[in-house]
């Protein structure tokens, strides 16, 4: 499906590709993934959602991810590199606890449906026979369902959720950064300071407390459509000469548009045109967070 700028408003529906699901079960999982990950699963109802992040002991992120929380089970849901890489090291720990981790991935199928009118409360989870419902901010739902939807709408899913200020690590961008650099304490329980201990959870309140964090999580768009790699390098110019700005997260290009979460830094003018390395002659504006920047 080619997808437009001026459909992200719009009413839409469809398959979404490139994520996988992991699922905790087991009388232990809640509390063996509250020692994991950074948002507060212990304190996270039934039949709801967070974002949080899984981190290595040097607090770099593995995975962003979105958790739903059901009666017997947690699913956690990520672009398939990063939950790859998450279920390797929970399962590398999960052994010393009663739980069972799997990718359920090929048991269901992903789509989303965006609404422009009827507002939804976020972070809410549906559980039915045949499918499972995550509401999101804007209006967005990502659901878990057996058939296959038949038209692709992963590029608008993902540049909804770019918008939001949301962003994802994948591939290259995997263990690179601190989950403040993309504003995870910025975003509703995505970061308990409170929690207690977790894998990585000296780095991350170090960052906090120390005030050590030097970049951010930026919105960057272009008027050109164009085909972005997880981890491609950023630059800005000063004066005559171009300086590395930072790099690119998660992405999505449209048909006459592209849109990204990047890692800059976060005293970077908004003003700022940047420029992709290996290209150029393709730019980038700097767009408004929807939320306020914090430590």
């Amino acid at each position: 499906m080619p997808c437009t700028h001026s459909q992200l408003e719009q009413t839409w529906s469809g398959a979404v590709q490139g994520y996988s699901v992991i699922q905790i079960s087991g009388e232990e999982r809640v509390k063996y993934l509250q020692g994991q990950v950074t948002c507060n699963v212990a304190a996270l109802p039934d039949a709801q959602a967070c974002l949080g992040a899984h981190c290595d002991f040097k607090g770099k992120t593995w995975a962003v991810f979105v958790l739903a929380k059901l009666d017997d089970k947690l699913l956690l849901i990520a672009p398939s590199s990063a939950a790859l890489a998450s279920m390797a090291e929970l399962k590398k720990y999960g052994v010393f606890s009663k739980v069972e981790i799997e990718d359920v991935s090929s048991q269901w199928e992903f789509a989303a449906t965006k609404q422009s009118q009827t507002a939804l409360d976020a972070w809410q989870v549906s559980e039915r026979t045949s499918d499972i419902s995550i509401t999101l901010p804007d209006n967005l739902t990502l659901s878990l369902i057996q058939r296959p939807a038949t038209i692709d709408v992963t590029s608008l899913f993902n540049a909804t959720l770019i918008q939001q200020g949301i962003a994802f690590v994948a591939d290259d961008t995997i263990s690179e950064y601190v989950p403040q650099m993309f504003n995870m304490q910025c975003i509703a329980n995505a970061i308990d300071f409170k929690k207690g201990c977790y894998m990585g959870q000296e780095v991350v309140a170090r960052t906090k407390y120390l005030g050590k964090n030097k970049r951010a999580g930026f919105i960057i768009s272009s008027t050109q459509s164009i085909a972005l790699n997880h981890g491609a390098i950023l630059e800005y110019a000063i004066g005559e000469n171009w300086r590395r700005a930072g790099a690119v997260l998660n992405h999505s290009q449209l048909s006459d548009a592209t849109f990204a979460m990047a890692v800059l830094p976060n005293d970077l003018a908004h003003d700022t045109v940047l420029r992709l390395k290996d290209e150029p002659d393709v730019t980038f504006s700097i767009e408004a967070l929807p939320y306020r920047l914090e430590e």
